[in-house]
């Protein structure tokens, strides 16, 4: 398989000798209204220092930019906006990868994996693996990409986002405030 130039040997989910955690690192943790330096390098240095016993693959949302951009083409009479929509989304996920690859220091020739395949492949490479969204799906989330990889691996999900997005008056969203809290 090739990739930005690199060749990839695709292998299977049990050829990984290390757990696979896979996270989801919501756009708005990334970007809240400025790049959050602080907290990426704290996230960096965490993710790093656990690389000797385990391989991450992180998919990265796409936060308020995403939505920003969605939001812009809602009022528009367009045909197929809701696709146009989504691939705003993913546009704005895997670019978000792409920077967090660079902010980690890897090449940046060696790309960003835009299917489960390659997302495998470059595993029995790095370490880390930062990807946004794989593939267009109606109404699909980085959520959803990252339990899929989660599903696939047959390990761990993670999802990290600002909990302040969840807080709202109604006694419902209160009870998964809790949940997420424990």
């Amino acid at each position: 398989m090739r990739e930005g130039g690199q060749i990839y040997k695709q292998f299977s989910p049990k050829e990984v000798m290390k757990k696979v955690i896979v996270l989801s690192l919501g756009g708005s943790l990334i970007i809240p209204d400025k790049i959050d330096i602080k907290f990426l390098q704290k996230f960096k240095s965490v993710i790093k220092k656990n690389t000797n016993k385990h391989k991450f693959v992180v998919v990265c949302g796409g936060g308020s930019i995403a939505r920003d951009y969605i939001q812009g083409l809602e009022k528009e009479n367009l045909s197929n906006k809701k696709f146009h929509q989504g691939l705003l989304g993913i546009a704005t996920t895997r670019l978000n990868a792409r920077f967090m690859t660079y902010f980690f220091g890897n090449d940046a020739n060696k790309g960003i994996p835009h299917d489960m395949k390659q997302v495998s492949a470059m595993l029995k490479i790095y370490d880390v693996v930062f990807c946004g969204a794989l593939r267009y799906a109606e109404n699909e989330t980085s959520d959803a990409t990252s339990a899929k990889l989660a599903n696939f691996f047959e390990q761990v999900l993670l999802i990290l986002q600002m909990l302040r997005a969840y807080i709202t008056k109604t006694q419902e969203n209160t009870k998964m405030l809790d949940l997420y809290q424990k």
